[in-house]
C-alpha cells in the first residue's frame, strides 16, 4: 500500500509542477506579444513593442535621432528630425528595441 501511495504523491506533484511551467510558459508569451508604447523622457514620441511576427521601434523628435529594432535581424533608422521607423521578424525570445537622441549620421 505504501508504494502505491508514494506513487499517487509523485504523480500529484509531477501533475502540479507540469500545470506551473505550463501557466508560467503561457504568461510568458502572452507579456512578449503585448505592444508597450510610453513617451522617451524627452516627451517626444516613442512607439515599440514586439509582436508574434515582429518587433518595432519607430521614434519621432525634432533633432537629429534614431531608432533600432532587434529581432532575427536588426535595423536601425536616422533621421535628422521627423519618425526613424525599423520592423524585424520576431524572435520566439530576446527582442530588443532602443532609441537615441543623438547619432553619427546626421
Amino acid at each position: 500500500m505504501e508504494k502505491k501511495s508514494s506513487m499517487k504523491s509523485f504523480i500529484r506533484r509531477l501533475s502540479t509542477s507540469t500545470l506551473l511551467v505550463g501557466a508560467l510558459i503561457c504568461g510568458a508569451a502572452t507579456a512578449a506579444a503585448s505592444a508597450i508604447v510610453y513617451p522617451p523622457p524627452e516627451s517626444d514620441t516613442w512607439d515599440r513593442g514586439a509582436g508574434t511576427e515582429y518587433v518595432w521601434s519607430d521614434y519621432n523628435h525634432t533633432i537629429c535621432h534614431s531608432s533600432t529594432s532587434v529581432g532575427r535581424t536588426t535595423e536601425t533608422d536616422t533621421a535628422s528630425s521627423g519618425w526613424t521607423i525599423t520592423k524585424v521578424r520576431a524572435k520566439v525570445f530576446g527582442n530588443e528595441t532602443y532609441y537615441a537622441t543623438t547619432s553619427a549620421s546626421c
